[in-house]
């Protein structure tokens, strides 16, 4: 299951995660979470221009039916006809074969060493990659 912490407020007011303020579940809804960020922000934000970032740090390991999969590859192909852009970032996984998975082009699906310092590479991927949809897109 997927559990929002932060919503809506400026990242200035966010404090920095540790054991106290993040606490892992030891699963991974992938999938769930795609759609239902997706969904949620469609219906916030119905005619902004949206770059949507998926981080992992490994599979889905809660949709055991496959239904999820579908249902995120189905939203993620709804959302790009409206001018959506999607990004993926994972690392103890083939970033390539979960893009596949969702229909997100491989060009946009980045791995990193999890790690410190290969998340701060993945970031400063996403931050390239970022800007340049934004070229296009915005």
């Amino acid at each position: 299951s997927m559990q929002i912490t932060f919503s809506d407020v400026p990242l200035g007011s966010v404090g920095n995660l540790d054991r106290n303020s993040y606490i892992p579940s030891g699963s991974t809804a992938l999938y769930q979470s795609i759609c239902l960020l997706a969904e949620r922000e469609e219906r916030a934000h119905p005619e902004e221009p949206v770059i949507m970032v998926i981080m992992t740090d490994g599979q889905d390991t809660d949709d055991r039916s496959g239904v999820w999969r579908r249902k995120a590859a189905e939203t993620r192909a709804r959302l790009s006809e409206l001018g959506w852009q999607f990004l993926f970032l994972g690392a103890n996984i083939n970033v390539e074969e979960y893009a596949d998975s969702l229909g997100i082009d491989r060009q946009f699906a980045y791995s990193f060493q999890a790690d410190a310092a290969g998340a701060a590479a993945g970031y400063n991927t996403l931050s390239t990659a970022t800007r340049s949809l934004r070229g296009t897109t915005y």
